[in-house]
């Protein structure tokens, strides 16, 4: 596995979905954590925090999969997998076009050209 050849762009499409879904989440939890703050409605803050939490994960798995890390396409594809069933059983406009955009980039992320940059040899 040589770090030294392009990244294909089908990987980088996908590594930036993975950081662009935890900035979403970070984004969102920071904000919403600020409004709780300013609003004196302090209930649901630990809510946001855990949500906070939850938006790292994905810029680390998406740093292992841009650095081409097996770890990196697992845990990828197992987060995406996650995401398509949490999206099923709870399903709303958001959860359903985020189960197609993490359905497609699952099976963009099983294709044999993507594998074969993880899984050499």
């Amino acid at each position: 596995m040589t770090q030294s050849s392009p990244i294909p762009w089908n990987i980088r499409i996908l590594y930036w979905f993975g950081f662009a879904l935890g900035a979403t989440y970070l984004i969102y939890a920071v904000v919403s954590i600020i409004l709780s703050f300013l609003d004196r409605t302090y209930g649901d803050i630990g809510g946001y925090a855990l949500l906070l939490l939850y938006s790292l994960p994905f810029f680390i798995i998406a740093a292992g999969f841009k650095n081409r890390r097996r770890w990196g396409w697992y845990g990828y594809e197992l987060i995406m997998a996650l995401i398509i069933i949490y999206c099923l059983i709870k399903p709303d406009t958001y959860g359903i076009i985020l189960a197609i955009l993490s359905a497609l980039a699952l099976g963009t992320g099983l294709l044999p050209a993507v594998r074969e940059h993880y899984f050499r040899g």
